[in-house]
């Protein structure tokens, strides 16, 4: 991930037929690990409709695990669907929730209407998908966990003509925003570094929604998909979020524990670590007049993790 300095190593692959192990010793670029961050994405593809390429669930865990994630979440569909009973789906990837990339089935709903959701709970099968989108968010809180949309500002569904979408014009995350303000508490974080980075309108719209009181942390999201051959800068590890557990072990409950607690930091490579008074991202603070220490820890080391010319 881009918490980790590159590493070359030169070897010489000259028997053919045998099986070659090469080590590499890793040095942290900010020891975020130690510092109680732990990073993932809540946003990948087991199965997402491209069928360039079947993978098993532990091909899946070695490319997240690769690409320095310590939990994955995947969205869409899922392993053995339509063919494996929901328990023996659930028994498959039971056993990456406790790995070195812990892995484990979320949700990509709802979404058929405005965008997409993606949400970190333990029975996706109980989320709807369809409107109201509170129906399917409220079931998310109920299990215990957190939704957000990605790629917010994405036309959605695509039914164009001739260049002009007849059916839904101008549909996206922005235009249920209202609704999500008049509904009540169903935004619990903001993916304004979505795989789509290139717009401005996701990061004003992020400072618009924090100047309406929604105390909620910005994020980031990959789209990356399991059986796509090659998903160019969508690749497990360029888009990452790391949460500060405050201590827990890593768990569905305390990654959903911590984006509630605002305690994230997105990136797609430099990292940037920010206290007040020791207080962590998320903290209030009170507006007294006292004094305080900021503490600002920043790093951009170029390695081929960054995306260099979508920074934020």
């Amino acid at each position: 991930g881009p918490d980790y300095f590159p590493q070359t190593v030169m070897t010489n692959l000259t028997e053919p037929g045998r099986t070659y192990h090469v080590q590499f010793d890793l040095q942290p670029v900010v020891d975020l690990y130690g510092k109680g961050w732990r990073g993932g994405d809540a946003h990948i593809h087991y199965f997402h409709g491209d069928n360039q390429v079947a993978r098993s669930p532990e091909e899946a865990f070695r490319i997240c695990a690769a690409g320095g994630l310590n939990f994955a979440s995947l969205a869409g569909e899922h392993f053995g669907a339509p063919n494996l009973r929901r328990e023996d789906v659930l028994r498959t990837w039971k056993a990456y929730e406790n790995s070195e990339c812990q892995m484990w089935l979320g949700t990509e709903a709802p979404k058929s209407a405005w965008g997409h959701h993606v949400g970190i709970a333990y029975d996706p099968w109980a989320v709807q998908e369809h409107l109201p989108y509170s129906v399917g968010i409220q079931e998310v809180h109920a299990q215990g966990g957190v939704s957000f949309p990605v790629h917010p500002d994405r036309l959605y569904p695509v039914r164009e003509s001739e260049g002009s979408f007849t059916v839904y014009p101008l549909n996206n995350h922005f235009k249920y925003l209202p609704i999500a303000a008049l509904a009540g508490h169903l935004l619990d974080g903001w993916s304004a570094i979505s795989d789509e980075p290139a717009g401005p309108g996701k990061l004003a719209t992020y400072f618009k929604l924090l100047e309406m009181g929604y105390k909620i942390p910005l994020l980031t999201d990959s789209d990356y998909c399991m059986d796509r051959v090659n998903n160019g800068l969508k690749g497990v590890g360029f888009w990452m979020n790391y949460m500060h557990l405050e201590g827990n072990p890593l768990s569905r409950a305390s990654v959903s524990e911590a984006i509630r607690r605002g305690r994230v930091m997105a990136t797609t490579g430099p990292l940037v670590l920010f206290t007040m008074d020791g207080a962590l991202p998320g903290s209030s603070l009170p507006a007294d007049g006292s004094e305080r220490l900021l503490r600002i820890e920043a790093n951009y080391h170029f390695n081929p993790w960054t995306l260099s010319y979508s920074n934020f």
